[in-house]
């Protein structure tokens, strides 16, 4: 009984795993525990970092990554996303490329990653801030100063290309 237990989470869990596309950071930016500069700190994530993205809120806002042994939210103006074998800033693509639209559900989500953590205690407070900002955390803004690693690199590489004849 315990094997088909077993095997039966481990097909569930499996298409998440294989839904997860990688990207790059394009600037250092905060891995939160949920979609909101207001979410607690995870980690930080250095400029040019890999990770791989889970998927993003429906309004492609904010999206859930993996970063070294963490998972977390980064807002989806500091991400690009492998599509075609090269970089594409995320926002500028997301329609083409087909993004997962997934949740944040915050009862499971920080159970499933930061039980060890010292505010996943406080569920009550952190789910009335979600509750209060969950509007805010689907409308996307773009930051004007987001840097964008795949456009410059493509750039780059045309002129180096270029220059070589």
């Amino acid at each position: 009984m315990k094997f088909k237990t077993a095997l039966l989470a481990a097909l569930l869990l499996a298409p998440t795993a294989a839904l997860a596309a990688p990207g790059i950071v394009t600037v250092s930016t905060g891995l939160r525990a949920g979609p909101g500069t207001g979410f607690p700190l995870v980690d930080r994530i250095p400029e040019g970092a890999r990770v791989n993205i889970h998927g993003c809120l429906r309004g492609n806002a904010w999206c859930d990554v993996s970063f070294s042994d963490d998972r977390g939210w980064v807002s989806s103006q500091y991400l690009e996303y492998l599509y075609r074998n090269h970089y594409v800033y995320l926002p500028d693509y997301v329609d083409v490329i087909d993004v997962p639209v997934v949740p944040f559900v915050l009862t499971s989500y920080w159970s499933s990653h930061y039980g060890g953590r010292s505010w996943y205690r406080r569920h009550a407070y952190w789910n009335n801030y979600w509750s209060s900002h969950q509007s805010v955390a689907t409308r996307m803004t773009i930051d004007p100063r987001a840097a964008r690693i795949g456009r410059a690199a493509t750039r780059d590489a045309a002129i180096a290309l270029e220059r070589s004849g």
